[in-house]
């Protein structure tokens, strides 16, 4: 037996009619209307765009929040593969971009005094070649 729609409660009646005179009256009739039901028109204008400025604060912080996990997420995704090759691979790899960069001129290791003192340097400095743009990656130099 299907269920009879419930009348709604004299509060949510109540309610429900201040809303809809809320959603049509403007300007002078609105404060009239507000001031009626015992509110302040200048109080609830400022409440209203507090709470509109903390809502806009809030959607950009999570906007933010968001992009900055997408990145973060990216750039782990990226150098993943990187950081996983043997050791060997990634010292040629450097190699490589090192040979090419006294080649076409366009860059040097002269910001680490030319030295990769573990595997862990050799890890970043490949991962701030693939943010650059330098290699993919599959560790492939772009060109």
């Amino acid at each position: 037996m299907p269920q009879q729609p419930q009348s709604p409660s004299l509060a949510d009646a109540l309610l429900a009619e201040i809303a809809d005179e809320l959603s049509v009256l403007e300007g002078d009739a609105l404060d009239a209307f507000l001031v009626e039901i015992g509110e302040d028109p200048d109080r609830l204008l400022a409440h209203s765009a507090a709470a509109k400025t903390a809502a806009l604060a809030a959607q950009g912080q999570d906007r933010l929040r968001d992009a900055r996990a997408r990145v973060k997420a990216r750039r782990a995704q990226n150098t993943t593969t990187i950081v996983s090759f043997d050791i060997a691979k990634k010292r040629a790899l450097l190699e490589a971009i090192r040979i090419r960069g006294e080649q076409t001129g366009d860059m040097t290791l002269a910001a680490r005094n030319r030295t990769i003192d573990s595997e862990e340097d050799l890890d970043s400095v490949l991962e701030a070649f693939l943010r650059l743009g330098i290699i993919d990656e599959q560790g492939e130099i772009k060109n």
